[in-house]
């Protein structure tokens, strides 16, 4: 027991968790099998998300909702120094914005004029005598920012902060460890060892953007007519940035920017009916004028205020790095945690699965009530990171049962007694006996229904990964609790994956522990399938699939189990003593059967003293 392995779970994941919900101290060792035990309440859970939180950028479906939560933070960590050529292109583009709006005016000022000459005028071909009007803006300037890693790593820290306290109701990210490490100390490293390289070419493409919002001087009445139209004056800019210098905290770029009219909105509103309306052309000549004599001098900020079309410009620039940057950050964060943990990726598979999986498959099927359309939407926009990142993985696993993954399957039929099918008629799950009959899957047991919501995820699993599990035995029959045990061996040898899970039963813990260290042969294992579930007696063809992946394979796993109490202190135990240090199935059967035994005594002796009273 407990040696360590070779391949590709080589290496022991040191996990400690201190003062997180009743958790005191926790203190593990995660190995090929690694379980929890303990009665209800006594932290198990907080373990599990405790540990699923610092390894989530392991979880490419978390990654996803961890990258737009980022996104959509506003990030303070550069600070804009210098535009060189500023004045020279800020006064480029007031000119072009002058030429393009007066040209908009000259077409639409005669009101006569015929929907085919508008067409004609606002057409963008380039044998179009009038096409002038329409001809791009190329300009370029250069940007100096000071940038500042440390504001950077406080936005990631706080988010982190904000989903720790959403899985496990507190503060305390420095109070869970993985190999001595917390998880702001590799944040940080992440981010400071970042250095953006020179030459490198960022793009933005194509985002509309309106005309600078110049309204100065204009009455109510004017000002209103600009800002309807304005909507409909769109500019497509795009940009080519190279970064040509970069040290720690200084970041310059030359910047190719191109603008070029998109006026069909504007057409297709007001050329059926021959022009704009004279109020709308009043707000245009006003604006041209306000344009004109808009000063370009002064500080980089009034410049900046100014002309507001530089401004989008930069927020375009500052929005690809910091995007660039996010997923630099991203990628060196994901291999240190891989670097630190040897571990490829991460999946957490939370309780509740046949509640969950019955409204995740009557959503997907298009059930005819509208409202679990409405639920299943927001079951899947669950803010809660596990959760959500789970509901992801149902439906890739999904995906990957519908092209077929008869492997894994075949592991399942002992337990499941039939097998789960994708129904195309219905987009549907189905549960097939082996009579061959098939059910959509929410008519069949919970039993079933629980072990779909195990399956799906670990179809889509990957060798290297640490598969995070909340009660397998949940909606289990004692004896298959035993099967349960035989199934998790078999999925870590086959998937080559690693397997972290809590329990309230001790079988499954036994299971694990015996079958590892007894190495049992075959026939023996089918034996004990066959006692455990008499009806699947002689089913060989059913049996012996999963007999043999407990028996593959030349790599020998490694088990560890963990009782948690209710003082809020883990104890590792040997297998050996499990029997004697955890009171389990066995011994709450004997408690209550030595219960029993006495009430049966004093009832017989109750009616034996009525029975003597009577007869006297």
């Amino acid at each position: 027991m407990n040696k360590e392995v070779n391949g590709p779970t080589k290496g022991i994941v040191n996990v400690e968790i201190t003062e997180i919900g009743p958790i005191r101290t926790f203190s593990a060792n995660l190995r090929n099998l690694t379980i929890l035990l303990g009665k209800p309440n006594a932290g198990k859970s907080y373990a599990l998300r405790s540990i699923y939180w610092f390894l989530q950028a392991l979880d490419q479906k978390a990654v996803k909702r961890l990258r737009y939560k980022l996104r959509s933070t506003e990030h303070d960590w550069y600070e804009l120094v210098d535009i060189a050529n500023s004045s020279e292109f800020a006064v480029n583009l007031k000119n072009y914005i002058i030429d393009l709006v007066e040209s908009i005016i000259n077409t639409f000022i005669d009101q006569n004029s015929s929907r085919r000459r508008i067409s004609q005028r606002l057409n963008e071909s380039d044998d179009n005598e009038d096409g002038e009007m329409l001809k791009e803006f190329n300009g370029e300037f250069g940007l100096k920012l000071n940038l500042n890693k440390r504001l950077f790593t406080e936005d990631f820290t706080d988010i982190f902060r904000t989903y720790f306290r959403e899985s496990v109701n507190s503060d305390l990210v420095e109070n869970t460890k993985i190999n001595g490490r917390n998880i702001l100390t590799i944040l940080e490293d992440a981010v400071s060892s970042i250095l953006l390289p020179t030459n490198t070419i960022l793009e933005v493409n194509d985002e509309s953007y309106p005309l600078p919002l110049i309204v100065e001087n204009l009455n109510d009445e004017t000002a209103y007519s600009f800002r309807r139209i304005l909507r409909d004056i769109k500019i497509k800019l795009s940009l080519s940035m190279n970064i040509s210098e970069v040290n720690e905290s200084t970041l310059t770029l030359n910047v190719r920017a191109n603008l070029e009219p998109n006026l069909g909105n504007l057409f297709r509103r007001y050329g059926r009916f021959g022009g704009i309306p004279r109020s709308f052309i009043d707000a245009l000549k006003q604006y041209k004028e306000n344009m004109a004599i808009m000063g370009t001098q002064g500080t980089l900020g009034e410049r900046s205020q100014n002309l507001r079309t530089l401004g989008a410009i930069i927020n375009s620039i500052i929005k690809k790095l910091d995007n660039n940057f996010l997923e630099m950050v991203l990628n060196e964060f994901k291999f240190a945690l891989q670097s630190l943990t040897n571990l490829t990726s991460v999946k957490f598979i939370p309780y509740g699965r046949n509640a969950i999986i019955q409204m995740n498959n009557l959503v997907s099927g298009g059930a005819p009530i509208e409202e679990l359309y409405d639920l299943g939407e927001e079951l899947e926009n669950i803010k809660e990171v596990p959760y959500a990142s789970y509901f992801d993985w149902l439906n890739e696993g999904k995906i990957k049962l519908k092209s077929g993954d008869e492997e894994l399957q075949k592991l399942f039929i002992p337990i499941l007694g039939g097998k789960i099918t994708f129904l195309p008629d219905q987009e549907t799950l189905g549960y097939g006996f082996k009579n061959g009959k098939i059910l959509d899957l929410g008519l069949s047991s919970a039993m079933v229904e629980e072990l779909t919501g195990l399956l799906l995820p670990i179809l889509s699993s990957s060798e290297g990964e640490l598969l995070i599990v909340e009660e397998p035995e949940a909606q289990l029959h004692v004896s298959i609790q035993i099967l349960m045990g035989l199934l998790l061996i078999a999925i870590a040898k086959t998937k080559k994956v690693r397997i972290l899970f809590s329990t309230h039963s001790d079988l499954i813990a036994l299971a694990i522990h015996y079958i590892l260290d007894l190495k049992p042969d075959t026939k023996s294992l089918v034996t004990l399938m066959e006692d455990l579930l008499p009806d699947l007696k002689g089913e060989h063809d059913h049996l012996v699939p999963l007999a043999e992946a407990i028996q593959s394979g030349d790599e020998t796993l490694s088990s560890s189990i963990f009782y948690m109490n209710h003082e809020g202190i883990s104890q590792e135990i040997i297998g050996d003593e499990l029997e004697k240090s955890v009171p389990g199935i066995s011994n709450t059967v004997e408690t209550f059967f030595k219960w029993t035994v006495g009430e049966i005594r004093r009832s017989r002796e109750k009616r034996a003293e009525l029975t003597d009273e009577v007869n006297r």
